[in-house]
């Protein structure tokens, strides 16, 4: 590295040793602090409060295992590090001597506690040594053991529920569609089928059904949770000239239908995602309708369309029980009618759209004074579907001998299913091969590649209508309701829920409804409590220290929306733990809890995928971000917060993460012959601090990196064909992609194309099995052998024996590992009938990270040196936040080059073989995934190290290529550092 570029680096990692306080203090008063330290921080591996920790670990182990030698060893590192502590806490005296009272009085407090905890301690460890008896030892050991207990540092392990899947399908509630008008909340009267005769007959027909018949409420004409007159609804109403004809055609033609049921995404998350189901394209078609000055209303009740017309609708399937299966667990009340021994048609609940328009005479062509409310249902519609190439016929795969193979270069212990020493050459040498005959197959049958001629292609067949049908294209059994706004029971809600320490008090509780909160940033932080604590923040991040003193801090947690606070609770101590609850409430599964263990100090993005995540979400992040890059660059802090630069950092990594997989989703599914419909689903992205205690109080707080924790990742999957055995190749081949992006998100982010740097279950079997680790499969036939194997925390090992009492298989390695700074297992809980699985890191959470000291003096580089070099020329606050704020727009980015494959005419030559190299990967997987029931470890090791070369070529193809003069974006047009 360029010396110069160190030197002049110092000022600014200054401020990065406390770029953990921005998630407490607002910028402009952290900028108004920021100065160059008088010294430099010593780079020391591990602090006195971190060792102190693990030296009272020792003595806890000692004594469970009876072992003299560990307890005297884990007491005389105790003795030596209180003589450095008791140095610090002096230091701490001389720091916060102008500081608040308050302050001071924490301090006597804690250091009063840790005094008491130490002499206690000691006491107990004498009683051991006097202890001459076998009664007196065991008497002593169990008083120190209780002592211990009472002390203990607060663990963030959430178990693992493996009744509750993170990656599954979740169970609906099925119900057959309601054929009474008593059966749904409100009644209104059917509309008329089509009339071929005069305006005058068609007009008295229709106009005495009273529904019909009534004039329109200004409620038909206003802004509800779904419907909003947002910038981009009323560009478009007003591109498409507030034409009722060409408002209807444009949503009908350009919105694909997915078959799930209730209000998810609202009118502008439906236009901008252009994948909704029934309500949401009824309120989509409804905004541009109201925004246009036109009235209009939901219609809720139960049609009846012929099965093939079905089949077509949802997805090309070909076998009829399969499609209506599908239809089903998405949530939609379905019934089918046998005739001749065959499906012939169903009954379903349905949304559409009532408008009152102009119709006698202009038949709806020209928007002026309403006359007539007509039925519209844009949701409906039929597709023309293009087969791609079948590779497992044009390129046959011998499973049987790459298993062979990787069977006698691995170590396989007989007895305990044990696998070592997979080959990751011969695996990267047979996806290469593998991938160079699907190159030479394509090259020679397909002149112009692109995904759709490769993998298949939808398309809707577009209508264009000169005006608008008095009917509708199926046949309608019965109206339930006809509704101004959805009813509450309609929609998918989110109830977040913070409880204070104890667990029993609720902190705070904001329920939203999931249209309001569609492509919004929701983020969970905290900031100081008082002022006193904010003029602490500011006083450590002045000297430069460290490490803060999490003991003297107290917070307060809040919940914002768009940057907007919509929450916030009571004073806790930084570093302390509070439990997170999330209730996701849906008119077809219920409430489903979701329970997660927030520390204090830390600064979360809850990031919702609520049916796909696309290009245009990314894009607006990416202008979001640009706005601050200018106020940053101009030092224009007004109006600045941290949520502006930290919320958005950690929220952009969320977005990028559900577009990364909802590509991958979309590829595999593909491949695989299977629809697969996303439904809402859910992560917390977090930028972690690390908390050292002692005796169970928050000594010392240090940023720690990032984690990922993925509650929900639902779908819908059918075989096209109903071949059942796809939907678990499917749930397994995305799983297992999924776990590997929950760290390898982080590479990307940071620009590092693959480097395998973050955490996640299958980085850490890969791992595992290049460091010769044994890695199990464990199941309900060897776990009395292998648990007792197994070197991993009892948490773990209790998570191991309840999934296999559930009936999963789990993978996992024999011991812990060590990886880049962090120490811990992983593991796979997985399904063998259904493929749902639950890709698990040691803290039980079922996602990833990225550990490192990105904030000491040396390793600072890694977060600038490489990513961005022109703002080296920053030697102040505002370069931090330049540097922040554009790996955001990195990430944003990394994230749009990948789901415009999937949309994309023609493909390069790079995009080529990358698209060609996973659709190798997954066709290897889905043999592998086959053999899971049979081979278990050997199965799911080979496939998080096949994982290996295909994210290598994702990583090379959409990393931002390093410019002697900075990051320069490939595509024309999207912003360019």
């Amino acid at each position: 590295m360029d010396l110069r570029f160190e030197r002049r680096l110092r000022p600014i990692a200054a401020v990065i040793l406390f770029f953990f306080t921005f998630y407490c203090i607002e910028p402009l008063n952290f900028a108004a602090y920021a100065q160059t330290p008088s010294t430099e921080s010593q780079n020391k591996s591990k602090s006195a409060e971190e060792e102190f920790q693990e030296a009272i670990e020792k003595i806890r182990d000692g004594i469970d295992q009876e072992d003299t030698n560990k307890i005297k060893t884990g007491q005389g590192a105790v003795e030596r590090l209180d003589v450095e502590i008791k140095q610090q806490f002096k230091a701490t005296e001389n720091e916060i001597r102008n500081l608040p009272d308050v302050i001071k009085q924490r301090h006597k407090e804690f250091v009063k506690q840790y005094e008491e905890n130490l002499k206690a301690l000691k006491s107990n460890l004498d009683e051991i040594k006097r202890a001459k008896t076998k009664t007196e030892k065991e008497q002593a050991n169990k008083k120190t053991k209780a002592f211990l207990e009472k002390t203990k540092s607060p663990s963030r392990h959430t178990p693992l529920d493996p009744n509750n899947l993170p990656h599954r399908t979740p169970k609906v509630k099925e119900r057959k569609p309601r054929l009474k008008k008593e059966d749904f909340a409100e009644l209104q009267t059917p509309v008329q089928l089509a009339f071929a005769g005069s305006d005058q007959q068609l007009l008295a027909l229709i106009t005495p059904d009273p529904s019909l018949s009534q004039k329109p409420t200004p409620a038909d004409l206003t802004e509800t949770i779904e419907v909003q007159f947002t910038p981009e609804i009323t560009a478009l109403a007003e591109q498409l000239e507030h034409n009722p004809v060409k408002i209807y055609n444009y949503v009908r033609n350009n919105i694909d239908f997915v078959p799930t049921y209730g209000s998810i995404q609202g009118a502008n998350m439906c236009l901008m995602t252009k994948q909704c189901n029934d309500m949401d394209t009824a309120s989509l078609l409804i905004a541009l309708l109201r925004a246009s000055g036109i009235s209009s209303r939901y219609v809720i009740g139960t049609i009846e369309v012929p099965i093939d017309k079905v089949m077509n609708w949802v997805g090309g399937f070909t076998d009829a029980q399969a499609a209506l299966n599908f239809i089903s667990s998405g949530g939609t009340p379905i019934k089918s009618f046998i005739e001749g021994g065959k499906i012939a048609k169903v009954q379903m609940e349905h949304a559409w759209v009532e408008a009152y328009v102009d119709y006698i005479p202009s038949r709806g062509a020209i928007n002026k004074q309403g006359d007539t409310w007509i039925p519209l249902d844009a949701s409906f519609k039929q597709h023309t579907f293009t087969n791609g190439i079948d590779f497992k016929t044009a390129v046959p795969f011998d499973a049987d001998g790459f298993v062979n193979q990787l069977k006698s270069t691995a170590t396989i212990d007989p007895i305990t299913g044990s696998v070592t020493n997979v080959s990751s050459t011969l695996i990267q040498n047979t996806l290469n091969n593998y991938q160079a005959q699907l190159q030479d197959v394509i090259t020679k049958t397909i002149p112009n590649v692109n995904a759709g001629n490769l993998l298949g292609k939808k398309s809707i067949v577009p209508q264009n209508f000169s005006i608008l049908a008095a009917s509708l294209p199926y046949k309608v059994t019965i109206i339930g309701s006809r509704l101004s706004e959805l009813s509450d029971g309609l929609r998918h809600k989110v109830t977040f829920t913070l409880q204070d320490q104890s667990g029993f008090n609720v902190d705070i509780s904001v329920t939203k409804a999931l249209p309001e909160i569609a492509g919004q940033k929701v983020t969970l932080s905290y900031g100081p409590a008082s002022s006193s604590d904010e003029s602490l923040l500011l006083s450590y991040v002045n000297t430069g220290a460290t490490s803060l003193p999490a003991y003297l801090i107290r917070l307060k947690p809040e919940l914002r929306i768009n940057g907007l606070m919509v929450a916030s609770g009571s004073s806790i101590a930084m570093g302390e733990l509070q439990p997170f609850d999330m209730i996701l409430t849906t008119p077809t599964i219920g409430s489903n809890l979701v329970s997660n263990t927030l520390t204090a100090g830390t600064y979360s993005a809850i990031a919702f995928d609520l049916g796909v995540v696309v290009p245009k979400q990314l894009e607006n992040a990416a202008t979001r971000m640009k706005v601050i890059k200018q106020k940053l660059e101009t030092s224009d802090f007004a109006g600045l917060t941290k949520d502006d630069i930290i919320g958005e950092f950690v929220n952009g990594i969320g977005m990028s993460y559900w577009g990364l997989m909802d590509l991958t989703t979309n590829l595999a599914s593909r491949i695989n012959g299977v629809m697969d419909i996303r439904l809402p689903s859910e992560g917390i992205f977090t930028q972690d601090i690390t908390v050292h205690f002692a005796f169970g109080i928050p000594f010392s707080a240090v940023p720690s990196g990032f984690s990922t924790d993925i509650d929900l990742d639902y779908h819908v999957v059918f075989a096209k064909d109903g071949d059942q055995t796809k939907p678990v190749t499917h749930l397994a081949q995305t799983g297992m992609l999924g776990s590997n992006l929950e760290a390898s998100i982080y590479d990307l982010t940071f620009n590092k194309s693959y480097t395998k740097r973050g955490i996640s279950a299958a980085h850490i079997l890969e791992h595992a099995n290049s460091q010769g680790i044994p890695i199990y499969t464990v199941d309900k036939n060897n776990i009395s052998s292998v648990l007792p194997a197994l070197q991993v925390s009892n948490q773990d090992k209790t998570d191991v024996q309840n999934a296999v009492a559930a009936g999963l298989v789990v993978t996992i390695p024999k011991t812990e590992i060590t990886k880049d700074g962090w120490t811990g297992t992983g593991y796979v809980s997985f399904n063998p009938i259904t493929g749902a699985g639950a890709y698990i890191i040691s803290g039980g959470l079922a996602g990833g990270g990225y550990s490192c000291k990105c904030f000491l003096n040396n390793p600072v580089a890694e977060f600038l040196i490489g990513i961005i070099p022109s703002v080296l020329v920053f030697a102040s606050f505002p370069g931090l936040l330049l540097a922040i704020v554009t790996i955001a727009v990195i990430t944003t980015l990394v994230a749009i080059e990948m789901c415009e494959i999937s949309s994309r005419n023609d493909l390069n030559i790079d995009q080529q073989n990358t698209l060609i190299g996973i659709t190798a990967g997954k066709l290897i997987f889905e043999v592998l995934v086959g053999l899971i029931p049979k081979y278990g470890a050997l199965a799911f090791t080979t496939l998080t190290v096949g994982l290996d070369p295909l994210m290598k070529l994702i990583g090379n193809m959409f990393r931002i290529q390093n410019q002697q003069n900075g990051y320069k974006q490939r595509r024309k047009g999207v912003y360019a550092v």
